[in-house]
Parts: C-alpha cells; sequence; structure tokens
C-alpha cells in the first residue's frame, strides 16, 4: 500500500492541482477532498519558506490571494 509522502516540496504541486481543479463540479469532490488532506499534513511540517519557493511566484501569490 502506498502512502502519500509528507515532504514539503510536495506542497507547491499539491497546491497548483487544486488550484486547477473546477470548484463548480461535483465530479471531483473526492480528489479535492484527498489533496485539502494531503495539504493538511504538509502544512503541519515545520517548514522553511525558502524550500517552498519555485521561482514562478507572481502566479502562486495571485492563487493566494483570490
Amino acid at each position: 500500500m502506498m502512502f502519500m509522502s509528507h515532504e514539503v516540496t510536495d506542497l507547491e504541486p499539491v497546491f497548483e492541482y487544486l488550484s486547477g481543479l473546477d470548484s463548480v463540479s461535483s465530479d471531483l469532490w473526492e480528489a479535492r477532498y484527498i489533496c485539502f488532506i494531503w495539504l493538511s499534513l504538509i502544512c503541519m511540517i515545520p517548514f522553511d519558506l525558502k524550500k517552498v519557493d519555485s521561482g514562478t511566484g507572481t502566479q502562486v501569490r495571485y492563487s493566494l490571494y483570490k
């Protein structure tokens, strides 16, 4: 059985995946639910924000402030 990794490097890909999902559609509610649980596990890990910065910057910042 595979487990979800709990690494800080997974933060951006999971966030980008969630940002790309259609928030109105109820077809993918299971995927959104699991990704939010995964994000909550990743966010509990103490980490330096410099490790998360991939250099895309503006797109991620814009998505967070929407």
